[in-house]
């Protein structure tokens, strides 16, 4: 009942640092409202159900929240965004293994979309 309960507090805290991740990128509150209710909807997500995927989720929080923080830091050069990035990342870590990956899709986000928005 536990792992159940702390399963579906990481999912329900994901969808929230995915919703504020969609506003940075659409200006529009609508559209973020309609994927944040599509990520809460139950039949959607069977992730939380197994305890035996903690870690998965816990990869998908602190992946988000990492990536949140990363585009945070980008647009304002605050260090709080840095150091909630960094922090994020190593608990992506040692959570799952495959966080590994996650510097690369920043290093796309960074060179494709942010120089691109800066310049144009």
């Amino acid at each position: 009942m536990g792992l159940l309960l702390m399963n579906m507090l990481i999912h329900g805290t994901t969808c929230c640092i995915l919703f504020y991740l969609l506003m940075l990128f659409s200006d529009n509150r609508r559209n973020a409202f309609y994927w944040f209710c599509f990520c809460r909807q139950p039949g959607l997500c069977s992730g939380h159900c197994l305890g035996s995927l903690a870690g998965y989720l816990m990869i998908g929080m602190f992946g988000t929240f990492s990536f949140f923080s990363f585009i945070k830091y980008i647009r304002s050069s605050d260090y709080k965004y840095l150091a909630a990035h960094i922090l994020s990342f190593l608990f992506a870590m040692f959570s799952k293994e495959t966080a590994i990956l996650f510097p690369v899709v920043f290093c796309f986000y960074f060179f494709l979309i942010e120089k691109t928005r800066k310049s144009g």
